[in-house]
């Protein structure tokens, strides 16, 4: 069965947010990197 236009949305507005939040976590880390000793 075909996703309706709103479904389509959704999925794509949930795609762009992980996106966004992967964006984010990139930007923390490259403004605060672990340090060797630290746990992950």
């Amino acid at each position: 069965m075909p996703l309706t236009e709103v479904e389509k949305l959704q999925r794509d507005n949930y795609y762009l947010q992980m996106q966004v939040d992967v964006l984010k976590k990139l930007k923390a880390l490259r403004e605060n990197p672990p340090s060797a000793n630290s746990p992950i």
